[in-house]
């Protein structure tokens, strides 16, 4: 399978990013790739835009994910998976459904409790 990290990515391909934590998926953009509030909340300033689940909402790893997966353009973007260490059990469930499908992603652990911010030109990893 072709995993990536998540800058590497096949030329006009966009990240479609989806954070694993507490045992849900929540998308930040819908399959088509625009920028979706269904699933997260978002705290936006000029520099910075932190993303956090919306409680109560998500998907589960398995046939809600697969569905929303089979909607996404794998020509024009591939998943970015956000995975918190509280979600390894749903990252693997995630990770078949795309390794079935053929499908190339990117992955990025994250300690529970940590913030995923976008900056206001898209993704920027934190300094480890």
């Amino acid at each position: 399978m072709r995993v990536r990290l998540p800058l590497a990515r096949a030329a006009g391909q966009n990240p479609l990013y989806i954070m694993i934590c507490g045992g849900r998926c929540y998308p930040l953009q819908d399959a088509a790739g625009r920028e979706d509030d269904t699933h997260v909340e978002r705290e936006k300033t000029v520099a910075a835009d932190e993303v956090r689940p919306r409680t109560g909402k998500g998907l589960q790893a398995g046939e809600g994910m697969r569905k929303f997966l089979e909607a996404m353009d794998s020509q024009r973007q591939y998943p970015v998976l956000v995975v918190y260490a509280d979600s390894f059990v749903e990252y693997q469930t995630l990770r078949q459904i795309l390794e079935m499908r053929e499908q190339a992603y990117g992955f990025e652990p994250r300690p529970v409790g940590s913030a995923f911010r976008l900056s206001a030109q898209g993704y920027k990893p934190e300094v480890q």
